[in-house]
């Protein structure tokens, strides 16, 4: 039942309470877009973070949901993500993240990984950076999507390319070297 949070922490690369603390007007179906409130985020700048298809068809069913859960249509101030008892999640991200080591346990992924790195809701985001460096999306957009104040943070802490990574860049440029005498 938490997939849709999974996916939106991947999707967006929100912060745990950013993301938790999205109500059902923060989303814009028609635009497409999800709006992280100043009062949620670090930086206390709101963001408008545009949603991929994918995710969208998976709010609509989580909205469906709620109804069942609630035993009414969501209301535009309730929680987008609820725990498994229809709850808001606590400030606290650790009843989430004991989730999501289940899941992790369940798909035989190691919760700390071979360069001694902790697989835990932060990594996400992380990995959300990672893929769009993947994708070839400008730093400078995923600077903003993360809500960083500078490209240093991003670059130096967020992207996390490995070595087949950087063979794709080099197989880009294809063609035979040019001789120059």
């Amino acid at each position: 039942p938490q997939a849709p949070v999974f996916l939106a922490f991947l999707e967006t690369a929100a912060r745990f309470n950013e993301l938790v603390s999205t109500n059902w007007a923060d989303l814009d179906l028609r635009r497409r877009c999800l709006t992280l409130r100043a009062t949620n985020t670090k930086n206390g700048r709101s963001r408008v973070i545009p949603l991929r298809d994918v995710l969208v068809r998976v709010l609509v069913d989580l909205r469906a949901t709620h109804e069942v859960v609630l035993g009414r249509p969501p209301r535009d101030a309730d929680r987008m993500f609820l725990s498994p008892q229809g709850l808001p999640w606590p400030g606290l991200s650790k009843p989430l993240l004991r989730i999501f080591w289940r899941v992790l346990e369940r798909a035989a992924i190691a919760r700390i990984d071979a360069n001694g790195a902790v697989l835990d809701l932060h990594a996400l985001r992380h990995s959300a950076a990672t893929r769009l460096a993947r994708a070839g999306v400008p730093i400078t957009h995923t600077q903003k999507l993360l809500g960083h104040s500078s490209i240093e943070v991003t670059q130096r802490y967020y992207l996390h390319l490995e070595l087949d990574d950087l063979r794709e860049a080099v197989e880009r440029v294809g063609g035979e070297p040019r001789r120059t005498a």
